[in-house]
């Protein structure tokens, strides 16, 4: 909620020039000209792969997808982490941004990967009646390594209850590989540095900012309502 309620302010209270260029489809915001990226921000549902493919017919030049989730339907964030793979675009956290429970899925399937907010990760929770979200957990394992994951993040993927969070700190971040091929994103940071002020403030981001520590989150729709943030464990 907190996310709409601020992709809603981003476009009433930004200037009238930026207001203009921006596209919304689902939960994407799209920059328009001059921009290489999309923006999901908000629940993954299962209507988000299709916004997404409608996002990529009407900006084909789209080279990476920024994240700012807390999560939502296992079988939304599989199929749109299909996409992501497919078409070989990058993937972002921003500082200060949340990419969480099931987006996690997203980040992992990016062909260039930069982690500089808070990526969290559980077990596996089927809770979505979808047929996606009956796949057995070697075989979300396999469709992750597919992806490229490093073991470790799995393996702690598989420790980590349902009901918790883990959040990776900036040292496992490099001690794990979960970045890969950054420099793919050089032209994307620097047009993402571009954007109002506005803009950034009302994602929670800021150019350069480090990842404030959380003590608790709501996991999103691909959890139960009850979670809790777990660091260095």
């Amino acid at each position: 909620m907190r996310i709409l309620v601020a992709v809603l302010a981003l476009v009433l209270s930004i200037g009238p020039a930026f207001a203009a260029g921006i596209a919304r489809q689902g939960a994407f915001i799209v920059p328009g000209a001059g921009f290489d990226f999309a923006i999901l921000a908000g629940e993954i549902t299962n209507q988000t792969p299709g916004d997404f493919k409608a996002v990529l017919a009407s900006q084909p030049n789209i080279k990476t997808l920024v994240l700012s989730s807390d999560g939502g339907t296992m079988a939304g964030a599989l199929l749109l982490a299909d996409e992501v793979y497919r078409r070989g675009i990058n993937t972002y956290i921003p500082p200060k941004s949340i990419c969480q429970s099931s987006c996690a899925y997203v980040f992992f399937a990016g062909a260039g990967r930069l982690d500089q907010g808070e990526l969290g990760v559980h077990h596996f929770y089927g809770g979505d009646s979808n047929a996606a979200s009956q796949l057995g957990v070697t075989d979300i394992m396999g469709i992750l390594t597919g992806f490229g994951t490093p073991q470790a993040v799995i393996n702690r993927m598989l420790r980590t209850p349902a009901n918790a969070i883990y959040i990776f700190n900036s040292e496992e971040v490099t001690q794990l590989r979960i970045d890969r091929n950054p420099s793919q994103l050089d032209a994307t940071l620097a047009q993402f540095r571009q954007l109002p002020q506005e803009a950034l403030t009302a994602m929670g981001t800021s150019p350069g900012s480090q990842p404030e520590t959380t003590t608790a989150s709501s996991g999103g729709g691909n959890t139960p309502s009850q979670s809790v943030a777990l660091r260095h464990l």
